[in-house]
């Protein structure tokens, strides 16, 4: 399908590419740490903004290029994604917000949505086309060295409510249930967020 995207020169990556299309999963996650973005629906609050929690980007295509505010036509995103695919991938980006929500009605834990570029040769972009999965990208805001033991205590704190939250929702299937829209509807860009989240650790940006 797609067999010029990434170099996939370290033992490491040729590692992961086998064991992931040995599993062929359904779903697939992708766990990162961001700076400390701002929550752009706060200013309206008293006292400072708020900052985001966390981030979350699934892949778009072209079955929601009408409502997408983050891809100009189909072309500018994923053209290999099956519209299954990228349903079920804003879905779990929703269950990520509805499952932080959980924790004081969402008014700690606030999970915003990166402004959507392709990543690729990155895990989350290509390796799900080949087993048709559901794909999302995390990003819980703080780097490792800028926190101490009671901000490390959190981000593990919220990256496990997430996921057993999103485990039990595949499990049942309720995922299923969760409207896909509201990705575009309730999830705001945070203000200083780029289209490609990899610019944040130095990484190239997409070249046009």
């Amino acid at each position: 399908m797609i067999t010029d995207t990434g170099l996939g020169l370290n033992p490491e990556t040729h590692a992961t590419i086998d064991s992931f299309l040995e599993a062929d999963p359904d779903w697939a996650f992708t766990h990162h740490h961001q700076g400390t973005p701002i929550d752009p629906d706060s200013s309206d609050r008293n006292g400072p903004d708020w900052q985001t929690s966390m981030s979350v980007m699934a892949p778009q295509g072209a079955a929601y290029g009408e409502i997408s505010d983050d891809i100009d036509s189909p072309e500018d995103g994923n053209v290999f994604i099956t519209e299954d695919a990228e349903k079920r991938s804003l879905q779990l980006s929703v269950l990520a917000k509805d499952a932080a929500g959980m924790t004081a009605g969402g008014r700690i834990d606030k999970v915003n949505r990166f402004g959507y570029g392709p990543l690729w040769g990155s895990y989350e972009e290509v390796l799900p086309l080949y087993t048709d999965a559901a794909a999302i990208l995390y990003e819980v805001s703080h780097q490792s060295e800028e926190r101490g033991q009671k901000g490390e205590g959190f981000k593990v704190k919220l990256t496990r409510d997430v996921y057993l939250e999103t485990f039990r929702q595949i499990a049942d299937g309720s995922v299923h249930d969760i409207d896909e829209t509201r990705y575009f509807d309730e999830m705001s860009v945070p203000d200083d967020s780029a289209n490609n989240p990899h610019t944040r650790c130095g990484c190239p940006e997409r070249v046009e």
